[in-house]
């Protein structure tokens, strides 16, 4: 995958002066990013010490001189704003993937997600809808945009509970059901949530994922 080679790329380039990398990265890469991880530390001898977290606050973080060596971004914006006030090196910022967000339900649900699509947020079963926080994480504010690009928003925003990253959102839905999440679903992770289930992609906003260097 050309982002995983471009994640080595950064972290090989980064100027350690001991034997531990501190990562920040999206909650989003959960799954992908400690396999990742365990394969460079195997191949390099460098120990990564890794924070998964939103986006947003990673980016707050950074400006007030957080020691991450690499900021992996699920927003494009987040590590360009930190190469333009000099937090980032200069032209570090790379994209390296793609993703979309997805509905997701208990697996014990009824609700007809593939015949109903965001509609089935209308439902009068869905009490709950677990997205991330919006004001921090990207996926929350794409799981907005996808609920008012479908016109149901404004009807079940009162039903919204906001997680502090994409990982709470999820667990949300695992541990409150019935619950209905929106919510970003990469295509591994279906088979690690044993009592979710990924429906779909939503037409919701694609979402550009950038990777940032040390800083200056």
């Amino acid at each position: 995958m050309r982002w995983l080679l471009g994640f080595f790329c950064v972290l090989a380039a980064t100027p350690v002066q001991a034997d531990q990398i501190n990562v920040a990265a999206a909650s989003d890469l959960n799954f992908a990013i400690k396999e990742i991880i365990q394969q460079f530390e195997g191949e390099t001898g460098h120990k990564v010490q890794l924070t998964l977290g939103s986006s947003g606050n990673f980016y707050a973080q950074i400006v007030n001189g957080a020691p991450f060596d690499v900021f992996l971004s699920a927003d494009l914006n987040y590590p360009r704003q930190l190469e333009k006030a000099g937090r980032a090196v200069p032209g570090s910022t790379f994209t390296y993937g793609v993703g979309g967000i997805a509905l997701w339900v208990p697996k014990t649900s009824k609700i007809k997600l593939e015949a109903l699509g965001m509609r089935a947020l209308l439902e009068p079963s869905v009490r709950k809808i677990a997205i991330a926080n919006p004001e921090y994480a990207p996926y929350g504010r794409a799981a907005v945009a996808a609920m008012q690009k479908a016109g149901v928003y404004d009807l079940v925003k009162s039903k919204l509970v906001l997680g502090e990253n994409i990982s709470q959102a999820a667990q949300f839905v695992q541990s409150a059901p019935p619950m209905s999440g929106s919510l970003h679903c990469r295509s591994r992770c279906p088979s690690r949530c044993n009592e979710r289930e990924h429906i779909g992609r939503s037409r919701g906003r694609v979402i550009r994922h950038s990777s940032r260097g040390p800083c200056c």
